[in-house]
């Protein structure tokens, strides 16, 4: 009985660790960032934090953008060079709800602002993607 517990404890530890393993940031390992089939929830825009309970997404298809900005969601094309982190977000349009809290609406407002201005990513050493552009960083947190 020692015996079939102690094999399926080591096959046990043998699968786990064979499983996947979390995607290291092109610092360390020097490969370039791929976006295509990742969705990221917003940490920061502009050095501002994200208000705690607030969901506002950004995922990224092969060609396809698409975002909830905590109100509304939006989408449109992107094209992103791994090489040199070159980013452009093109024809972003979205859904006209109203969004009645002033907070919500402002950082909707922002972020939106800040996907349509990004013109680079890169992962920090955080692992967290940073989009840069005209209106400050927009820090995002891998969630799938």
């Amino acid at each position: 009985m020692i015996a079939l517990r102690l094999a399926l404890a080591a096959f046990v530890l043998l699968v786990g660790a064979c499983g996947p393993t979390p995607d290291p940031s092109p610092g360390e390992t020097g490969r370039p960032l791929i976006l295509a089939g990742t969705t990221w929830r917003v940490a920061a825009i502009g050095g501002r934090a994200v208000p705690a309970g607030t969901e506002v997404t950004l995922s990224f298809d092969p060609t396809q953008v698409s975002a909830n900005g905590g109100c509304n969601f939006y989408g449109g094309g992107y094209t992103f060079d791994p090489a040199s982190g070159g980013l452009h977000i093109a024809n972003l349009v979205g859904t006209l709800r109203g969004c009645a809290d002033p907070i919500r609406n402002d950082l909707e407002s922002r972020f939106i602002g800040a996907v349509g201005a990004a013109t680079g990513a890169r992962l920090d050493s955080a692992g967290r993607l940073v989009l840069s552009g005209t209106l400050g960083d927009l820090v995002l947190v891998r969630v799938a």
